[in-house]
């Protein structure tokens, strides 16, 4: 009869398990906005790069929303951040169940935000953006922070975009949006 003690190799692959669950979950913790819980700028960012590669490759549409919350200084001046840190949450819990598995969804700074949508093209995502825009507004109305609204910029994945040009494009639109008097979604030209 032979007898091993196998207690050092089984030490080592529960060490190995507890090294692995904390490195995937400090990349979690590294790719996630702690307030929404949405990927953040840098993850955003870095899917925004893969989706456009990728389009170029199979030559899927890639639609782009960038949206934020309109008059957002005054919830925070007249409500206090608390509030403000509040509103921002409920925008991402709603604009999560507005997005498809695919999609990325990300806080890009303050109260921006950004909606990629893969293999979406122009009218679909435009019709997703005016869906997201309409949900938030019902969603904030009776909800115990204050009512708002967002204005959104889409912009679809044109020959020669890179990743930041279509970024460009769709934040334009956003600024087009707000100048044409904000609660709207406007299409990049």
């Amino acid at each position: 009869m032979v007898i091993r003690d196998v207690t050092e190799k089984y030490l080592l692959q529960r060490d190995r398990n507890v090294a692995l669950e904390t490195a995937r979950l400090a990349r979690k913790e590294a790719d996630t906005d702690a307030l929404t819980g949405l990927a953040n700028r840098r993850c955003a960012m870095a899917a925004l790069d893969r989706a456009v590669a990728v389009a170029r490759r199979s030559g899927q549409p890639v639609s782009l929303i960038v949206f934020d919350i309109d008059h957002f200084k005054q919830v925070n001046d007249r409500h206090g951040h608390l509030v403000g840190d509040r509103v921002i949450a409920k925008v991402g819990r709603i604009a999560a169940r507005q997005a498809r598995e695919r999609d990325c969804l990300g806080r890009i700074g303050g109260e921006e935000f950004l909606w990629l949508m893969p293999g979406c093209d122009a009218c679909s995502a435009l019709r997703a953006a005016e869906r997201l825009r309409w949900a938030i507004e019902a969603g904030t109305h009776s909800a115990p922070i204050p009512s708002i609204t967002i204005s959104a910029g889409h912009a679809e994945m044109e020959q020669g975009d890179a990743a930041l040009t279509l970024f460009a494009r769709a934040d334009e639109a956003l600024y087009a949006a707000k100048r044409e008097g904000r609660n709207r979604v406007a299409q990049a030209a």
